[in-house]
């Protein structure tokens, strides 16, 4: 509030007044509520709101705001003036959404006591443990925004509330060590019960491939336990160097979406990794192998696990390494918009831009974007003659971070002047020339094929202003330098509207998957047709909240969606966009787009970035099969192998792809089938197996 429109006083939290009194809403989906309150005791001539999104956008429909007693126009004000409220308003975002955490865990382990068939003897003290630590929360603050984690549990309240839920998980006839099978791209929440079963680990795979593994662990004790394991009896002795094993801690998200995505690599002390779990919590164990020299075999081994809480338990290990290499490089191109040319940019720092990069090669990651700065445009004379050349220090830089990279894409962002030349006169049309008949030849000089460089001219054109300006552009540079791709991530919601030339001049045409999975079918036929008659087409996806939507149908199954539609590749807006929030505390970001965790300094693997990498071997599994069978079919050969594997292969995809008929249902907290991916990738390998001989 304020008296003058400048000095601004903190009134309060209405949101957390409103879930004292009300309970919690739904802050993660869209939904309709009305906060109210009437305990604020101030005053002023002007009320300003500071909003937390609980997802992309907010409305307000109504704002009623009633008069106090006239007593509180001579009360002071508690705490002094404040003249910058976007300074103050950072200050309040992670304890305002630390505190939406707290109400929330407590309101979802208070349902799970009510629902429970223990008597009331049992639950009443739950209850008002929980009762307890409900009320303390309008007062908790946050000591340290550069050391604080959401990474649960987030501090000794939140504890508390866990410990809760193992009191309620011993009630329930819980050990205090619980091992339990659980599908590894399913959604696990804080508040998952373990659900025990003999846990059986199987996994079939190529040599050279990455493929991942996981099970849970569970304390339903009433203090930290330490769980230490072993893996034993594959090829490689204890612990073979080929398998990565991580923990999955839960951490907060933006939207208040506790997820189990972070995948910290555990290494092993004394040949034991040893994970820590506090009361009420799971941690995921994740295995990623990658076998490059073992040879091909059926073999049986086992995880050994032990702790302080638990008795020495065996998990059986099967790894089935079938005869086929996987290539090095796979088809399908990926990106994602990365922008690491040049350190500052989003999240690209000095410290963490090779580790960055690193990560992102290792996932499959063969195209890099750089900026306009990274393709200056130099200086010109009043013609449009070149009289000042371009820096190229920092495109070379970038080559230098990214050497044969299978695509190196620039978004030099061209506008309606260049150099202060106006579009279509002949001083434009000159000094756009030599502009890109000079970065041609420092590209050839640095041995990089044309076919390599593609050009982003605007990005996502969705009006005829923008179709123009790429087309005045594209016209002058295809004369020039016809080698030169151009790339265009068109974003007409009907392209059959665009400017028809807008096609014409474009190499590679990327839609955005999402609306292609939304639109008619007529703009899945019109960029059907493009595909047909020469154009390359890419996928991208730009979702704002990677972390809570579904690692397998948005991120592993883009890449079936590829295979089904011819599109060579595939782009991710963006790796490196974490709104400038680093480490494990994400609440400050407006949005979230990195398929991994960013720090200042490295990176830390994520759910998300995996499950990209799986389903670009997904399309190199079919792109092997599809290979083979047109080679034996162009030799005549006739057997049931072969029918059956034409079969497989015709018909894969579209199994697949059902699982994600629309967008809908793509945040992870929908229940779905997350297995045909990886049942259908086991009869590629059958099949391979049975047209090997």
């Amino acid at each position: 509030v304020s008296e003058d429109n400048s000095h601004w006083h903190y009134a309060g939290d209405l949101v957390g007044i409103d879930l004292m009194n009300h309970g919690v809403s739904s802050l993660s989906q869209y939904s309709l509520y009305r906060y109210k309150a009437g305990s604020f005791q101030t005053h002023g001539r002007y009320v300003k709101l500071m909003i937390l999104p609980g997802g992309i956008f907010t409305f307000i429909d109504e704002l009623e705001i009633y008069r106090g007693d006239d007593s509180l126009l001579s009360q002071g004000y508690p705490d002094a003036a404040i003249t910058s409220t976007d300074d103050y308003f950072k200050l309040l975002v992670s304890p305002s959404k630390f505190r939406i955490r707290l109400w929330n865990d407590v309101n979802a382990i208070m349902a799970l006591v009510n629902a429970s068939a223990l008597s009331e003897t049992l639950i009443t003290p739950l209850k008002n443990e929980l009762t307890a630590v409900f009320a303390l929360v309008p007062a908790v603050q946050i000591a340290s925004l550069d050391i604080f984690s959401t990474i649960f549990p987030i501090n000794d309240l939140h504890r508390r509330i866990f410990a809760v839920q193992a009191s309620l998980w011993r009630a329930q006839g819980l050990t205090p060590v619980t091992v339990w099978p659980f599908f590894r791209w399913d959604n696990l929440t804080p508040t998952t019960t373990p659900q025990p079963g003999a846990v059986h680990l199987s996994l079939s795979m190529m040599f050279n491939e990455f493929r991942a593994q996981a099970f849970n662990v569970s304390n339903a004790g009433a203090a930290d336990t330490e769980v230490r394991f072993s893996i034993k009896g594959l090829p490689g002795g204890i612990n073979p160097p080929y398998i990565t094993v991580h923990e999955v801690p839960f951490t907060d998200t933006a939207d208040n979406t506790p997820v189990a995505a972070a995948l910290p690599v555990l290494t092993a002390i004394n040949g034991q990794f040893v994970v820590t779990i506090p009361p009420g919590l799971t941690r995921q164990i994740w295995l990623t192998f990658h076998p490059v020299d073992v040879p091909a075999g059926d073999y049986q081994g086992k995880i050994d696990l032990q702790g302080d809480t638990m008795n020495l338990t065996s998990i059986p290990l099967r790894l089935i390494i079938y005869p086929f290499r996987f290539p090095d490089k796979p088809t399908l191109h990926l990106g994602g918009w990365d922008y690491s040319a040049r350190d500052g940019s989003y999240t690209v720092t000095a410290e963490n831009h090779v580790a960055l990069i690193q990560h992102l090669r290792d996932h499959f990651v063969d195209s890099s974007w750089a900026g306009s700065s990274t393709m200056s445009i130099g200086r010109y004379d009043a013609n449009g003659h070149m009289t000042q050349a371009p820096d190229a220090t920092e495109f070379r830089a970038w080559v230098a971070r990214w050497p044969n990279a299978g695509k190196y894409f620039l978004f030099p962002n061209v506008q309606s002047k260049f150099y202060g030349f106006d579009i279509g006169t002949p001083a434009f049309t000159q000094a756009v020339t030599e502009w890109i008949n000079w970065w041609v030849a420092q590209v050839k000089s640095m041995n990089i094929n044309l076919s390599q460089l593609g050009l982003m001219l605007v990005d996502e054109p969705w009006d005829s202003a923008r179709d123009n300006i790429i087309i005045t552009y594209a016209r002058i540079i295809r004369v020039a330098q016809p080698d030169v791709q151009i790339f265009e991530d068109v974003s007409w919601a009907d392209p059959l509207q665009a400017t028809p030339e807008l096609f014409e001049v474009s190499h590679l045409l990327s839609p955005n998957l999402g609306q292609w999975l939304q639109s008619p079918q007529s703009f899945r036929d019109f960029y059907s047709q493009q595909r047909d008659n020469g154009h390359e087409l890419w996928f991208y996806s730009t979702e704002g909240y990677s972390r809570s939507l579904d690692p397998y149908t948005y991120d592993l199954m883009s890449a079936w969606f590829s295979w089904k539609n011819g599109v060579k590749g595939e782009e991710f807006w963006s790796f490196t966009d974490q709104c400038k929030t680093w480490g494990w505390n994400e609440y400050p970001a407006v949005s979230n787009y990195a398929a991994f965790f960013i720090s200042k300094t490295g990176v830390i693997a994520g759910k998300h970035m995996e499950a990209i990498r799986e389903g670009v071997e997904d399309y190199e599994y079919l792109k092997m099969l599809s290979d083979k069978v047109m080679v034996l079919e162009a030799k005549g050969i006739v057997a049931a192998p072969l029918t059956a594997a034409r079969t497989l292969l015709n018909t894969a995809a579209d199994r697949v792809i059902a699982g994600r008929p629309d967008t809908s249902k793509d945040y992870w907290y929908f229940p779905k089938d997350r297995t045909i991916s990886e049942q259908v990738r086991y009869e590629i390998l059958d099949a391979l197996t049975a047209l090997a001989a």
